[in-house]
């Protein structure tokens, strides 16, 4: 059976094509495909009905869909550049997450470096707590450790 323009079938797909092409006039933006599918949207949302919906109530659905998807867009590009940041921040060795570029970079250093970093070269041996016998390769770090035993690590 041949379709002929007559058939309701044939009037619904240019009825749809006709709206496509108005919207693609009103958003130039949207392609063919993206056109057919805010359509089929607004029917879903509109009960699965387009027959005797008014153009006016039409565009205000098709309005409020695109805001939906700007918001979902904007928040999954957020996501994937807050996913990149921690990518960034990211130990390549033990995969350890870091909050700051500077910390992670410090950590390869210390944790990942064949020679020693160069404040430890000074010091050429670890020191270690004389209250729980932790060791520490920084004085700074010793000096820090210090204040949870209770002990003014400057002795006054």
């Amino acid at each position: 059976e041949v379709s002929t323009p007559d058939t309701p079938q044939m009037n619904q797909m240019s009825g749809l094509t006709g709206l496509a092409n108005l919207i693609q006039k009103k958003h130039p933006g949207y392609t063919r495909k993206e056109a057919f599918e805010l359509i089929k949207s607004v029917r879903n949302q509109n009960g699965g009905k387009l027959v005797g919906l008014k153009m006016k109530r039409f565009f205000k659905i098709a309005k409020d869909i695109g805001r939906r998807n700007i918001t979902k867009m904007r928040e999954k590009k957020n996501q994937e550049g807050s996913e990149g940041l921690k990518l960034k921040r990211t130990c390549p060795f033990c995969f350890k997450i870091f909050i700051e570029m500077f910390s992670r970079d410090r950590h390869i250093r210390i944790m990942h470096s064949k020679q020693p970093a160069k404040r430890f070269r000074k010091l050429g041996r670890a020191l270690e707590c004389s209250k729980c016998s932790k060791t520490f390769y920084d004085e700074a770090n010793l000096k820090r450790h210090l204040r949870i035993h209770g002990e003014n690590p400057l002795g006054f």
